[in-house]
């Protein structure tokens, strides 16, 4: 929750169905980047034509790919813990500074931040670099500050 900023730990009590565990204390980071996949390893990418990337459908080298992420820490700008993120912009972005890797070279990012409309979602897009290999099995991982994200896959052509 937003409402935690600058804070290194948290009590958190779950309840469920009428049953509340014991309350524990949990350790909080400034970020915890984790893509979203489709099945656990095809990252959910969005290609420039506004298609999902697949091993059917490639996204080409030079194009923008759209990644979905959550745990990107603080943001910019106030957004209330479970609030949609704004429809028109400007869009809340992390505060701190985003990267993104693709099989180990730099891709550009062109934009970071909440997805409109979406709770805790945000996107990124990112040009995917010359110097990939076309393979329906491109590593992508995104970094947010000094956390980075388990590694998912997308393919280009």
């Amino acid at each position: 929750p937003y409402e935690l900023t600058g804070r290194d730990s948290a009590r958190m009590v779950v309840s469920v169905a009428g049953l509340t565990s014991a309350s524990l204390n949990i350790p909080l980071t400034d970020s915890a980047p984790g893509l979203f996949t489709l099945d656990g390893v095809h990252a959910a990418a969005v290609n420039q034509d506004s298609t999902l990337n697949s091993a059917d459908n490639p996204a080409a080298v030079g194009s923008v790919i759209q990644l979905y992420l959550t745990g990107q820490g603080f943001l910019n700008s106030k957004v209330d813990t479970g609030a949609l993120a704004p429809s028109t912009p400007p869009f809340p972005g992390p505060v701190e500074r985003v990267g993104v890797n693709m099989d180990n070279l730099q891709a550009k990012v062109d934009f970071v931040g909440l997805a409109p409309g979406f709770v805790g979602l945000t996107q990124v897009n990112a040009e995917i670099p010359s110097g990939i290999t076309p393979s329906n099995h491109v590593r992508v991982v995104v970094g947010v500050g000094f956390n980075q994200s388990a590694p998912a896959m997308i393919a280009v052509k």
